[in-house]
């Protein structure tokens, strides 16, 4: 509710309520207007020339002013500031990534914090360490075991936060080489249900004909999958010994820049 100051020992011959830089007027001396988006949510009293807007929501954020007339002068308008802020409601979240440095055995953790509500202030806190905004780089050894990371948001309404633990080690690290070799292991699935497959063929063949298959088709056939096999595991192998180097050379490179940049590693 806002009341202008000491108005109720005045007679005014007129008073209006107007909001937005347009001047729009929302209320006087009669009451409340209607069809205007306050609608329904606006009382004027006319006693104390006092307006009350219920059901507050963040589109109401804005300046209402308030103009008035005594007798043939017009008194200095009444200018009233109005935010309409937003509660949190939701817990951040936190998305992050860990690069293994063999090097040094360290752990270089690249976190992310994300809330559903607009206009928060981030802050991050590691051990004593405290940290603004919403992303933040992070140095972690193997000896500092597990590392937590909380995230708090904020705005003049009220707080949450989300911690994450994270923990260096070359085993939870991304490792190129390791998804490569995986194909070969698909390769090879693949290959003995081809195996499986002509053999159930070769039953339904057998079932439907009343014949047995050749044996020099059924030695074809299997020679055929056998070598096709052999060839994707080797063809496996080698895209995946490849891809090992050229990761190595990778990592080697980023172990160059980050080391140049430890000592400065700091929140946004």
């Amino acid at each position: 509710m806002w009341r202008p100051p000491i108005l109720n020992a005045y007679r005014l011959k007129g008073s209006t309520w107007q909001t937005g830089y347009e001047g729009i007027k929302v209320a006087d001396e009669e009451g409340a207007f209607k069809n205007t988006q306050f609608d329904g949510r606006l009382e004027f009293n006319k006693d104390n020339f006092s307006l009350t807007l219920r059901g507050l929501t963040l589109t109401d954020s804005g300046e209402y002013s308030f103009i008035s007339v005594k007798e043939t002068v017009q008194r200095p308008t009444v200018i009233i500031t109005l935010y309409v802020h937003e509660a949190i409601t939701k817990e951040p979240i936190v998305n992050y990534s860990s690069t293994w440095h063999t090097s040094n055995a360290s752990c270089t953790v690249l976190l992310e914090c994300s809330a559903a509500t607009g206009n928060v202030t981030y802050q991050w806190t590691v051990g004593t360490e405290t940290f603004n905004g919403s992303r933040l780089q992070h140095i972690i050894r193997r000896q500092d075991e597990d590392t937590k990371f909380n995230c708090t948001i904020s705005n003049v309404v009220n707080v949450m936060s989300t911690i994450e633990t994270v923990r260096c080690s070359n085993d939870t690290s991304y490792q190129p080489e390791t998804g490569m070799c995986r194909e070969v292991i698909v390769v090879y699935w693949c290959s003995l249900m081809i195996f499986y497959d002509l053999k159930l063929v070769i039953k339904i063949t057998r079932h439907f004909t009343g014949k047995k298959p050749e044996t020099d088709v059924i030695f074809a056939l299997i020679v055929g999958a056998g070598g096709c096999l052999l060839v994707a595991v080797i063809v496996g192998v080698a895209v995946c010994v490849y891809r090992h180097k050229q990761s190595q050379a990778v990592v080697e490179n980023e172990l160059t820049v980050y080391a140049d940049i430890t000592d400065v590693a700091i929140g946004d």
